[in-house]
C-alpha cells in the first residue's frame, strides 16, 4: 500500500512537473499574483467577518437563551447547506435591483449614475462568502464557547464587568485557539469557492481561481454574452464560459 500511494503521488506531481518545465503557465507572473492577491484579500476580510458575526450570534444565544434566538442563528448560519452557484444567484438578483434603482434614483434627481455600487464591487462577492460559510464559523465558536461555564459570566458580572466586557475580556481569551480555527477553516473554504467566485467577481478585479476560467476569454477565444441577456441566463454563462 505504501509503494501504491507513493507511486500515486510521485507520478503525477511528476507529470505536472515535466508539463511546467516544458511549457510553462501563462498565467504565471505579475498577472498570477494579482489574482493571488486579490483571493487571499478576500479570503482574509471573509474570514474575520465571518468569525466576528459568528461570536456576536453565538454570544447573543448564550446572553438570550430563546426560542427566537437560536432560530434566528440557525437560519443565519444555513447557507452551507446551499450550492455556492445558488446562493450566488439568490444574492445576484436583490442586489442588482438594489443597484438599478439607486442609478435610477440618482439620474432623475441629480443626473448622475454611480455604476454597480453592490453588485459589481467585492461588497457582494464578500456578502456571499460570509452567507455560505459563516455556518463554519458559528459551529466551531459555538462549540468553544459552550466549554466555558455559566459561574464565570456570574463571577465577572459581580466585579463589575458589563456583557462587552465579559465577551472581550474572559471569552475571547480562552477562545483564542477556536477563533484562530474557525478563521483558518473560512479562508480556506473561501480559497477553494469556485460557482460563487465566478458569477459574483468585480470587474476591477479577478481572484486566482476566476483568471483560470477567464483566460479564454480575456484572449479571445470566447465571446462575452450579450449585456441584454436574460439574468438567469447571464448568470449561467458567467458560472460555465
Amino acid at each position: 500500500m505504501s509503494g501504491a500511494g507513493a507511486g500515486g503521488l510521485l507520478l503525477p506531481s511528476g507529470i505536472l512537473l515535466n508539463l511546467a518545465l516544458q511549457g510553462g503557465d501563462s498565467l504565471w507572473g505579475s498577472r498570477f499574483i494579482g489574482y493571488a492577491w486579490n483571493s487571499l484579500g478576500l479570503a482574509t476580510v471573509a474570514a474575520l467577518i465571518a468569525v466576528g458575526l459568528a461570536v456576536v450570534l453565538s454570544y447573543g444565544v448564550r446572553m438570550h437563551d430563546t426560542t427566537f434566538a437560536r432560530v434566528a442563528s440557525r437560519v443565519a448560519s444555513m447557507g452551507y447547506a446551499i450550492p455556492g452557484s445558488v446562493v450566488a444567484v439568490g444574492i445576484l438578483i436583490p442586489f442588482a435591483w438594489l443597484d438599478n434603482a439607486l442609478n435610477t434614483w440618482l439620474n432623475n434627481h441629480y443626473g448622475y449614475i454611480v455604476g454597480l455600487v453592490f453588485s459589481g464591487s467585492a461588497f457582494i462577492l464578500l456578502y456571499a462568502y460570509v452567507v455560505r460559510f459563516l455556518a463554519v464559523s458559528f459551529n466551531a465558536v459555538e462549540a468553544s464557547l459552550g466549554k466555558v461555564t455559566p459561574s464565570m459570566d456570574a463571577a465577572s458580572r459581580t466585579l463589575g464587568q458589563t456583557a462587552g466586557g465579559t465577551l472581550r475580556h474572559i471569552h475571547t481569551p480562552m477562545m483564542r485557539s477556536s477563533l484562530l480555527a474557525a478563521g483558518i477553516l473560512v479562508f480556506v473554504d473561501v480559497m477553494k469557492e469556485l460557482p460563487a467566485t465566478i458569477i459574483l467577481r468585480p470587474s476591477t478585479s479577478t481572484p486566482w481561481p476566476c483568471g483560470r476560467i477567464t483566460w479564454p476569454l480575456t484572449n479571445g477565444w470566447l465571446k462575452p454574452p450579450p449585456r441584454r441577456w436574460p439574468l438567469w441566463w447571464w448568470a449561467f454563462c458567467r458560472l460555465f464560459c
